[in-house]
């Protein structure tokens, strides 16, 4: 069974980090780029985000019984199949869980255009899979 509040307040964090990045996503592309203390915002909100995203959807599989994912990507194919995300949304988060491996792993140097470019690109996506889940559990 999930645990309602608990699922709320990892909710709610998740929401503050994509507070963080709304306001982050002011800068110019020249201070994401070149100054590292923005730099380096963005990229730790990117990634505790996406981490964030992927928690709340590992809670909702465990909590309703759902196939154990086989990867983070698969988290986001579980929630498709059962209904918790619409398929065509799912497709367009097919990247997240790639990119949260670059990010915490740093298999390569981090393009930090990439970095911008999700910024600006991902925040809406992000803020809707939130808006899906409380819907999806009725909060």
């Amino acid at each position: 069974m999930l645990n309602r509040n608990t699922f709320a307040r990892h909710l709610d964090e998740y929401k503050t980090y994509l507070g963080y990045l709304s306001k982050l996503k002011k800068y110019s592309k020249k201070d994401v780029l070149d100054k590292w203390y923005v730099y380096g915002l963005v990229e730790r909100y990117l990634q505790l985000s996406i981490e964030c995203a992927l928690s709340l959807g590992e809670q909702i599989i465990s909590s309703y019984g759902y196939r154990i994912p086989s990867d983070y990507k698969d988290i986001l194919n579980v929630l498709v199949e059962n209904k918790v995300i619409p398929k065509s949304f799912g497709k367009k988060l097919e990247g997240m869980a790639g990119f949260r491996n670059i990010l915490v792993h740093g298999y390569t140097k981090i393009d930090r255009n990439l970095v911008y470019k999700h910024l600006h690109e991902d925040l809406g996506k992000l803020s809707q899979y939130a808006k899906y889940l409380a819907e999806f559990i009725r909060l």
